[in-house]
């Protein structure tokens, strides 16, 4: 049937009108994405579809686990006493994991634990070994090996994971992931009776499996994915879109108010994390009482710094030579999990970035760039030069690779005999436009690198070499260290002058 983003959910709920006594609705939904959206669409889901007294008698849920499917499957392949709809849910999937999802399954896991309930547990530790391969016999002599895949998580050696193992080794499941998603994709292929509808909600689902294909074919999902610390415009715009409408539910559902200013302080102490905003400013609306506006003091007053700054927000703030910005972030970045040679590396990184834009701006290709040049302006005439201009460095690395591939030569000085040998494209990461169909962030960087001269870009690379050999040879502070840097790449440029004319 369909895919659907959530943001057009609502369109889709008004657009349900049974015609001449047939079932409206998808006889199976898929339902992903951030947990406190995906259930509030299935709750919305259910008031159009039943009413509360009636799933009394036609409405099942039960847990997501592998070892539930083919329950659900039998129950929604069975007739009801009661005619009409019946519906059948399967809540918070452990099924449609990938690899990519091994660090969330492990939270999965330790907060299943921290609530005692180990079969639950029991259930994720289940679905994160069949993503390795592994048994839960492979594990249960010795850990080593899973404690090893759980290297991101310092506390699985504490012992708690033990109790989990026990927990499987004493309730075995007799189905494994594989085997249930097969059984899926072949159950919504074949089909279900008419009105009985089956409704599957997942944190993490992999699209390129074949039974999210199956499901969109024969039914709809709904994608409730929230862009979490996304550098790209479009990102950003969509999580503020998600953060600004969850804001005024809230709000709207106490009689509250707040403006801009303590909208963004909010944020700014959360992060944008759609769970803690929301139950942030839960906090607030209690504490304010019968008062009708949240002000800036009370963010103050009530809520603790729990926001955890991305890099690439530092490393902005550093190109962006905004010093005080690019302290703040540091000290959440040192903070959490980043040592001080990898902040070094990430904004050695972006200074890469700079000296290319630079290098595009002083060559025939950047001839029509300006600081003041508009977007529009930018996207008409100057990304096909950054185009051009990144085709041509492309070339140029797959000439110089080719030369050095020629000149290598065996022991004893006897030359590479050449070959009919098939060319690859050459990887780098030092083309300025990596995805040409987004401009944006490519006209960003051409205004952060407007700020730089070329020598002065080549003087900051030298200073963080500087800083990356005292951080490993010397006893100092390694945030004293960066601190240094950051407030030498941020000088404005007439104190850089200034300097510049005392050594001369």
């Amino acid at each position: 049937m369909s895919e659907l983003l959530y943001t057009k959910f609502s369109e889709y709920l008004k657009s349900i009108k049974p015609a001449d006594g047939k079932n409206p609705f998808a006889p199976v939904y898929l339902i992903f994405g951030d947990e406190l959206i995906y259930k509030g669409v299935l709750n919305q889901l259910l008031d159009v579809m039943m009413p509360p007294a009636k799933r009394l008698s036609c409405y099942e849920d039960m847990d997501g686990s592998p070892e539930n499917l083919s329950r659900a499957l039998e129950k929604i392949n069975t007739y009801g006493f009661v005619p009409g709809l019946k519906i059948v849910a399967l809540l918070d999937s452990t099924l449609f994991s990938s690899k990519d999802d091994g660090p969330k399954i492990l939270r999965k896991i330790k907060d299943a634990v921290i609530m005692q309930d180990y079969k639950k547990a029991g259930s994720w530790l289940m679905r994160f070994l069949s993503l390795h391969d592994l048994l839960i016999g492979d594990v249960a002599a010795d850990t080593s090996r899973l404690l090893a895949l759980m290297d991101d998580d310092g506390d699985a050696k504490s012992g708690w994971i033990d109790d989990v193992i026990r927990h499987c080794q004493a309730n075995p499941v007799d189905r494994d992931a594989a085997d249930a998603l097969k059984s899926l994709q072949y159950a919504i292929e074949k089909g279900f009776p008419d009105q009985h509808v089956l409704m599957i909600t997942s944190e993490t689902v992999d699209k390129r499996k074949a039974v999210y294909r199956a499901i969109v074919e024969k039914g709809m999902t709904i994608d409730c994915t929230v862009p979490k610390d996304s550098p790209t415009r479009a990102g950003k715009m969509a999580m503020e879109a998600v953060l600004n409408e969850r804001i005024q539910t809230t709000l709207s559902k106490s009689g509250k108010q707040l403006k801009p200013a303590v909208r963004n302080a909010l944020l700014d102490m959360t992060g944008f994390d759609l769970r803690t905003v929301t139950s942030e400013l839960e906090k607030l609306i209690q504490y304010v009482g019968n008062r009708a506006e949240i002000t800036e003091d009370d963010v103050n007053r009530v809520l603790k710094r729990s926001r955890k700054d991305p890099i690439y927000e530092f490393t902005n703030a550093v190109t962006d030579r905004n010093w005080e910005k690019a302290l703040f972030f540091l000290n959440g970045l040192l903070s959490g999990e980043l040592a001080p040679p990898q902040i070094v590396a990430a904004i050695f990184n972006q200074l890469r970035k700079l000296v290319i834009a630079r290098d595009f701006m002083e060559s025939v290709h950047g001839r029509q760039w300006n600081a003041s040049c508009k977007y529009d302006v930018f996207q008409s005439r100057i990304m096909p030069e950054v185009v051009a201009y990144d085709t041509i460095l492309t070339k140029s690395l797959q000439e110089w690779k080719t030369r050095l591939a020629s000149a290598k030569t065996r022991p004893g000085g006897k030359t590479v005999k050449k070959g009919k040998t098939r060319e690859k494209a050459v990887a780098t990461d030092l083309l300025i436009a990596k995805n040409p169909a987004n401009p944006y962030p490519v006209y960003l960087l051409l205004k952060k690198a407007d700020a730089f001269s070329r020598e002065r870009l080549a003087n900051l690379m030298q200073v963080l070499v500087d800083a990356d050999r005292r951080m490993k040879t010397s006893a100092m502070d390694p945030k004293m260290i960066l601190e240094k840097v950051i407030l030498e790449i941020c000088q404005p440029d007439r104190i850089v002058a200034e300097k510049a004319g005392r050594k001369t």
